[in-house]
């Protein structure tokens, strides 16, 4: 791993801060593991996907990396993964949202589409 790569890491940490734009959702793996990563959520507004009969909710939401599942993931998210994440941040009830694909990565994390 390069310099660039461990300082990309390393501030990963502090934009998945919560006092700032970072939210803390429960990550569930496919097989059913459980963490607690800070992520960053961009709730856009309904899309209509032509393979759905109805309008689906999009939201992509920023996963850091961390080694140690702290305040990230150490593996890249992937199909059958779920988040339970607030529709509205000022509201404590949550809804799952189902992984859909990945926008992109780097080392420092990665950009995931999730649906409603």
């Amino acid at each position: 791993m390069g310099l660039l790569d461990s300082a990309m890491q390393s501030d990963s940490e502090f934009t998945a801060d919560t006092d700032q734009f970072g939210e803390t959702v429960t990550y569930t793996r496919l097989a059913g593991t459980s963490t607690t990563p800070t992520v960053i959520i961009d709730r856009n507004p309904p899309t209509r996907d032509p393979s759905f009969g109805a309008n689906t909710r999009t939201v992509d939401v920023w996963i850091p990396y961390d080694s140690g599942n702290t305040f990230g993931l150490s593996t890249r998210p992937s199909t059958g993964d779920k988040i339970a994440m607030k529709i509205d941040p000022a509201d404590a009830s949550t809804v799952d949202a189902t992984y859909y694909s990945m926008i992109s990565f780097d080392s420092a994390g990665w950009m995931v589409e999730f649906r409603l």
